[in-house]
């Protein structure tokens, strides 16, 4: 789907800007994938997992730009990418056609400066616009400031997922589920 860029100044006064993925994006993609997963516990991939080749994630981008009800939205600071959100059909299937799933993450320095806030406001707002009657996605319980936007944002918890993740050290995080009606 085709975003039109914008820009905005983060809570820092940095100009940040918003814009569809393109085919060029994708080896910063897959570097993304594994410096956030080193970043933070909250990502479903340990540190070194991410196998995705950047012909793959062309791949992805390539459908994603060329769906009608999809998005892949990168969050720019001049020419460093520094974040993603991503719209997804739950299902092709005509029955969760009114369901989207969304997702976000940024690079940890990006943190506490709105600038998920304006993303995932965007997100929603495409959501809204091709169709979507309700937003979903899964949190890991104990990342109160994910769940806190999402909570500022209209989602509410509406189920859990004991021992989601498991993590190398053998301790386990639980997900919340969250939803929006849009």
């Amino acid at each position: 789907m085709k975003f039109d860029k914008i820009t905005f100044k983060d809570k820092s006064g940095s100009e940040i800007t918003l814009r569809n993925a393109q085919l060029s994006d994708a080896k910063a993609l897959t570097d993304y994938l594994g410096k956030t997963a080193a970043e933070t516990p909250f990502t479903a991939r340990e540190p070194g997992e991410v196998d995705l080749s950047v012909e793959q994630e062309e791949k992805i981008i390539q459908e994603k730009n060329d769906s009608p009800k999809e998005l892949m939205l990168l969050a720019f600071d001049g020419d460093r990418h520094i974040g993603n959100c991503s719209l997804m059909s739950v299902s092709k299937m005509k029955r969760f056609a009114h369901r989207a799933s969304v997702a976000i993450a940024l690079y940890k320095d990006y943190w506490n400066r709105g600038i998920g806030t304006v993303m995932m406001t965007n997100i929603l707002d495409v959501a809204r616009r091709v169709g979507y009657e309700q937003a979903e996605l899964e949190v890991i319980s104990t990342n109160q400031p994910a769940i806190s936007l999402y909570e500022s944002l209209g989602f509410e918890k509406c189920g859990e997922v004991p021992h989601c993740l498991k993590y190398q050290d053998g301790t386990y995080a639980d997900a919340w589920m969250m939803v929006k009606k849009l």
